[in-house]
């Protein structure tokens, strides 16, 4: 009886070695996967932070170069100025007022993207008509300022004629 006591013992000890070797291989086996998990975990997320700023990055570009161009339509060309003055002749006669411009400059001097542009405008027509002129010359699509009006009527005039002089500023792109 000494003798099977001694072999359950010793296949105990053994099954004991067994299954501590089975649980320590597959504990090792385990932590390697999760520490390779883990890695390719941070990778991944390196990875995407990366595309993330790559993304940023070239949806700012994209945002920049389209705001520009967005800007930039609010001047119209300093090679094309006849552009900004055929549509404010255009408005004249919409609004039914004659239209003189005189004095055009444009301030080609400077390293900006934009140079000044002035000239002189002058415009007859009734009160109401000169009034919806000015209005729709300060809302036009181009960005134009009216600088020092004046309204004045002529004794030689037909009734309800009014004139007015102005000068104006504005911007080209360059």
């Amino acid at each position: 009886m000494k003798n099977k006591s001694f072999i359950y013992m010793i296949l105990s000890a053994l099954l004991f070695l067994l299954l501590s070797g089975l649980w320590l291989s597959l504990f090792s086996s385990v932590r390697s996967n999760a520490q390779a998990t883990t890695s390719l975990e941070e990778k991944v997320l390196a990875d995407k932070d990366q595309g993330a700023v790559l993304f940023s990055d070239a949806t700012l570009a994209k945002n920049f170069a389209s705001s520009t161009e967005s800007l930039m339509s609010f001047f119209p060309s300093s090679d094309n100025v006849a552009s900004l003055i055929e549509l404010i002749e255009k408005t004249a006669t919409s609004s039914s007022v004659t239209v003189s411009i005189s004095s055009i400059s444009v301030n080609t001097d400077t390293s900006s993207p934009v140079s000044a542009l002035s000239f002189s405008l002058s415009a007859s027509g009734t009160w109401g008509n000169l009034l919806a002129f000015a209005a729709t010359l300060e809302n036009m699509q181009y960005d134009v300022a009216l600088k020092k009006i004046s309204f004045f009527r002529n004794s030689n005039d037909a009734k309800g004629v009014w004139h007015f002089q102005t000068d104006v500023d504005s911007f080209v792109s360059n």
